[in-house]
């Protein structure tokens, strides 16, 4: 996702964050890469440079700095 994307069950702001594949409901990435892998994962928050880069899984998670939780894929 480039850019802005914000629908009925995600907001994204900044280059390839959260896919627009993705079904999880209520997350939230502010950043470059920010919840970039996010698959299924609900009630997410990403703020920075590749917070919760890697998450796809993941659910009630908080990352707010650069590379906060970037390794995190499923933990909640």
């Amino acid at each position: 996702m480039d850019d802005i994307h914000i629908d009925a069950n995600k907001v994204a702001v900044g280059q390839s964050s959260i896919p627009a594949t993705a079904t999880g409901i209520a997350n939230t990435a502010v950043g470059n890469l920010a919840l970039r892998d996010l698959t299924t994962g609900n009630s997410n928050t990403a703020v920075g440079d590749q917070a919760l880069r890697d998450n796809a899984t993941g659910d009630n998670n908080v990352g707010i700095g650069a590379g906060a939780g970037r390794e995190n894929a499923s933990g909640n």
